[in-house]
């Protein structure tokens, strides 16, 4: 099918776009046959109509599509996200199949999915993808539990800091500031020695969140006005050691 064709299915998304209604229930074009590969290429938008408007039609082939390893990985990932999009809740029994799938693109596209369509089940997924083998996906798990922050999450992340496995050769890597800046947003005041021995690491990038973290926390600063980052870190431990609720930590 010539992707010129199946744009033609378009011819009211703009009225669609601009009133905001739901996607459609009609069949689009119904004598134009929908072809997946060429449905995937399409803009997300476009996808997402087109797809919904040929859901049963659709749905099998997407499947396929998605765990067939001859298929480029970025149209598989598409294709598991779609596959939820237009199943809803019924995609679960897909999406856990994909999220136990031995390629790390399938696994971060499963938990997308979940997030989106299924989000009650996404914290349990997000949480046994913390250990993930693939950094790209743990830090997929670590946003998704972004979106559900209580307190048990953050016990789990700050947990999650230390693992050996966020480490490469006794260096951060990127899940550890991003856990950080997570949980500098909203410092819990219980956290503040966990704040304070990440300002005693050796790591800029993880200094940083750490005296955001501490900023936040006790509504005091030390360095403000001061830029470079090393002074910053020096000021705030000369401040934990001379204050009466840190000097101990």
């Amino acid at each position: 099918m010539k992707r010129a064709v199946l744009l033609s299915l378009f011819s009211f998304t703009g009225f669609l776009h601009h009133s905001k209604a739901a996607l459609p229930a009609i069949d689009i074009r119904p004598e134009i046959k929908v072809d997946v590969r060429e449905v995937l290429s399409l803009p997300p938008e476009n996808r997402l109509l087109v797809a919904a408007s040929r859901s049963s039609e659709l749905k099998q082939p997407l499947e396929k599509f998605a765990f067939n390893k001859e298929h480029d990985y970025n149209d598989r990932w598409k294709a598991v996200v779609l596959y939820a999009q237009i199943s809803g809740q019924a995609s679960h029994p897909f999406l856990s199949k994909a999220v136990k799938s031995s390629e790390w693109f399938m696994r971060n596209a499963a938990l997308m999915a979940y997030q989106e369509v299924l989000p009650g089940r996404a914290t349990d997924i997000a949480k046994h993808l913390l250990s993930d083998e693939a950094l790209v996906v743990r830090s997929a798990a670590i946003a998704v539990l972004e979106k559900h922050l209580d307190s048990e999450i953050r016990e789990i992340l700050w947990s999650e800091l230390e693992q050996p496995r966020n480490f490469r050769k006794k260096q951060s890597l990127w899940t550890r500031p991003q856990i950080l800046e997570i949980l500098a947003k909203s410092p819990m005041e219980h956290e503040t020695p966990l704040f304070v021995v990440a300002l005693r690491e050796k790591e800029t990038r993880i200094n940083v969140p750490a005296i955001q973290g501490l900023e936040r926390l006790t509504r005091q600063q030390p360095a403000k006005g001061i830029t470079d980052i090393a002074a910053k870190k020096d000021l705030w431990l000369k401040w934990v050691k001379s204050n009466p609720s840190t000097k101990n930590l």
